[in-house]
């Protein structure tokens, strides 16, 4: 009896202690501080002026941070929305329209780092 109870304490323990903390990892504002062109670090452009925001829902958009204080040339990037998912140990984000594979990101050290391979551009972010 008492290894049954020890057994389903264990359980319970282990149960309770998963959480959805991958999720708070990538949930929330990130701003660009980093950006990577063929693995040479470049001008942020355009990037600098907007926020990336990630949902729970599996939705993210880039907002522009001060429309009045944003450069009339980066108004040819719009508010973008699209969706994003987990996988494994990083995360997935989508083209709108589409639905193909944009970026893989992974956190590391409390920094957002996605790599659009297809375009070979890596950008790091922190917390907004």
């Amino acid at each position: 009896m008492k290894k049954t109870f020890l057994f389903l304490y264990s359980f319970l323990v282990l149960f309770c202690s998963c959480s959805n903390d991958d999720l708070d990892n990538v949930v929330g504002s990130w701003k660009a501080v980093e950006r990577y062109y063929d693995g040479h670090l470049v001008a942020l452009g355009c990037v600098e002026h907007k926020y990336l925001k990630i949902e729970e829902g599996g939705v993210y958009s880039w907002k522009f941070k001060d429309a009045a204080a944003t450069p009339e040339s980066c108004y040819s990037d719009p508010d973008y929305k699209s969706l994003w998912k987990k996988n494994g140990n990083g995360y997935e984000f989508y083209t709108n329209p589409g639905n193909y594979l944009l970026g893989i990101g992974t956190v590391v050290n409390g920094e957002l780092i996605v790599d659009y391979p297809s375009i070979d551009i890596k950008i790091v972010f922190t917390h907004y």
